[in-house]
């Protein structure tokens, strides 16, 4: 839901009154969708789930497209605010589906599996972003796409890499998870670097 909200700024909703009924519909919408799954299965299999999942790919192949071709890609949605909800909803949903999925990974076996592997993407996420923050308000001088968004920096997008890493490696050290440090690090970080060149 408050996700919903600040994407209603995004969608052109100038109104606070907007943007929480928008938040509202989605917080029903969630629910309802939640309230049809059954409980503790394999979630991924469920129709509503997976094709939440594949739209989600798809949505975020059009994003990058329309990234590459800025700001001639603009015309194509700046003035659509249905268009722009439509692109909310490919992202908001799907990522609650993907939590949802996430969390019952192996519940059948570990009931906590889905829960370590919840709470690692969340850290990855904060920290990758609060890396290249950090590394780029500290050491960034060299754009790294100034016509989508001019104050982010190679030195940021860098420093978002390493504290992933780090992040990584610490994790598949010391928590439970059926990964080695290795291969958690690798695919981290080359989750992050797609993250991070696709935010900025």
């Amino acid at each position: 839901m408050l996700a919903a909200w600040e994407w209603g700024q995004f969608a052109g909703f100038t109104s606070r009154l907007q943007r929480i009924w928008l938040a509202v519909f989605c917080g029903l919408l969630l629910a309802v969708m939640l309230f049809t799954l059954p409980p503790y299965q394999h979630a991924i299999q469920l129709p509503q789930i997976g094709g939440s999942l594949w739209a989600a790919l798809t949505w975020w192949i059009v994003a990058l497209l329309l990234v590459l071709f800025y700001p001639g890609s603009a015309g194509f949605w700046r003035h659509s605010r249905v268009l722009r909800l439509f692109f909310g909803v490919l992202t908001i949903v799907p990522f609650f589906c993907g939590m949802v999925a996430l969390r019952q990974y192996h519940y059948e076996s570990d009931h906590f599996a889905g829960a370590w592997w919840l709470l690692y993407v969340m850290i990855l996420v904060w920290g990758a972003d609060s890396g290249a923050y950090m590394f780029g308000r500290l050491f960034g001088k060299h754009k790294l796409a100034p016509k989508v968004s001019p104050g982010k920096t190679w030195e940021g997008f860098f420093g978002g890499l390493l504290t992933s890493a780090i992040i990584a490696w610490l994790f598949g050290l010391w928590a439970p998870l059926s990964v080695t440090p290795s291969v958690l690090l690798v695919c981290s970080v080359s989750c992050a670097r797609f993250r991070t060149r696709r935010s900025y």
